[in-house]
């Protein structure tokens, strides 16, 4: 089962997450559609949230393209925290 952005769970967003979440470290990151998902609801609902850091994944071969656009859709999302940073490694 793959979640989406729509889907009713991300209503129950716990109140560490929304709350108190300042930074997060998201690694072996390969862009699938699961990951970018559930890093856009982090954005969405983590209203400290200061940093994030993204590693990208270094056993695959890199995908020029598609590590561009799960970049551009990570840093286009309206955040909740808009002092929040993202880092990709």
């Amino acid at each position: 089962m793959r979640l989406g952005e729509n889907d009713l769970i991300w209503l129950l967003v716990p109140i560490c997450i929304s709350h108190h979440l300042k930074t997060l470290t998201f690694k072996n990151f390969h862009a699938d559609d699961s990951e970018i998902c559930f890093l856009k609801c982090v954005l969405k609902y983590a209203r400290v949230l200061e940093k994030m850091d993204v590693w990208w994944c270094k056993t695959e071969p890199r995908d020029l393209k598609k590590r561009r656009d799960a970049r551009k859709e990570l840093e286009i999302i309206e955040k909740s925290s808009a002092a929040c940073i993202i880092n990709f490694s």
